[in-house]
């Protein structure tokens, strides 16, 4: 998996074999991606904030996505 970030789209999940977005969180963010300690770590620069998504929860609900771009997303997520 390659994981990405720029403004306003925090993180990004890409498929690495495939170089299919599997997933992508939107809102503020997108500074800075750092991934260790089991999970991924992202910054909102201007909102004075770190966020913590779990590595394996997430990788886990990315993998579950469905290809329908009509299903609901999540408040702080788009599904793809």
């Amino acid at each position: 998996m390659i994981w990405t970030t720029v403004m306003k789209t925090p993180l990004s999940m890409i498929d690495a074999q495939t170089t299919t977005l599997r997933c992508q969180w939107t809102g503020a963010g997108g500074d800075s991606l750092g991934i260790g300690h089991g999970a991924i770590w992202s910054t909102d620069y201007h909102g004075g904030t770190v966020s913590r998504f779990d590595l394996d929860a997430t990788v886990h609900a990315c993998g579950n996505v469905d290809d329908d771009d009509s299903t609901p997303s999540r408040t702080n997520r788009t599904q793809r």
